[in-house]
């Protein structure tokens, strides 16, 4: 009839589960057993969490509760634009009674190519098309190709831009070079400068430095040159007048002798 008292144990790890009924009373002429149900105490909690590789949020991290040595399973969220880098080799595990992490990291979904076209006004391919491939929201540029005969007709507007979820074209339109096409493109011809030869018979203009606001004054054209056929007129006649001056002085000298 004495009263008798229990209490449970701190047992690393458990907590108890129930008190039994028992756990006071008084003492008989008969056993009595007090049992403490324990059951495993809570772990520390697993916090998912959803980064890019700068470690910006992509979306609101979770937090998984369970008991210590209970396995959790944690999955990648479903985020639009993006795409797990890497799974994480925590992504599975055991809760303890130290605080976890899981970190899954993301970067950008590949995006829809982009076709590059080269075509004339009339649609019909001038050359294989291109196609760019990228990150969503990556940034690209298409460039017109070199080809032989054609010349670009206008520069089209979304050559230039950045990489989406829905596919996108390109389309540089060409046209036939033609004479006038190439004066227009500096790269088709290299034009000769305009700049004629001076005129000879224009007479020189001279401006008077003493006075600049004197009228120009026209300078007398040089005399021309004589002509071939004139040369050669003069030369024989010096020949005949030369032949005439020795046979002279030969004739001179004959009389004196004799």
């Amino acid at each position: 009839d004495a009263t008798y008292q229990t209490t449970a144990k701190n047992i690393a790890g458990w907590t108890v589960k129930t008190t039994p009924s028992n756990a006071t009373g008084v003492f008989t002429n008969t056993n009595q057993i007090v049992t403490y149900v324990y059951e495993k105490a809570d772990g520390a909690p697993v916090t998912v969490k959803y980064t890019d590789d700068k470690g910006n949020e992509l979306a609101t991290p979770d937090t998984l509760n369970g008991k210590l040595d209970a396995p959790y399973q944690t999955t990648a969220k479903n985020i639009a634009g993006w795409t797990v880098k890497t799974t994480p080799s925590n992504a599975t595990g055991v809760f303890t009674n130290t605080n976890q992490t899981v970190t899954y990291v993301y970067e950008k979904a590949d995006a829809a190519p982009v076709a590059v076209k080269y075509t004339d006004d009339k649609g019909n391919e001038l050359a294989t098309p291109d196609t760019l491939n990228g990150k969503l929201d990556a940034p690209y540029q298409a460039t017109a190709k070199n080809l032989s005969g054609w010349k670009l007709k206008t520069m089209p507007s979304n050559a230039k831009g950045v990489f989406t979820s829905e596919s996108q074209t390109v389309n540089f339109v060409y046209v036939k070079q033609t004479d006038d096409t190439k004066k227009d493109d500096p790269k088709s011809n290299n034009p000769k400068p305009n700049n004629p030869k001076p005129d000879k018979n224009k007479p020189a203009i001279k401006i008077n430095e003493n006075n600049p606001k004197a009228k120009q004054t026209t300078i007398t054209k040089q005399a021309k040159l004589p002509k071939t056929g004139d040369n050669k007129q003069n030369n024989i006649l010096f020949g005949v007048i030369g032949t005439c001056f020795v046979l002279l002085g030969a004739f001179a000298l004959t009389k004196k002798t004799s």
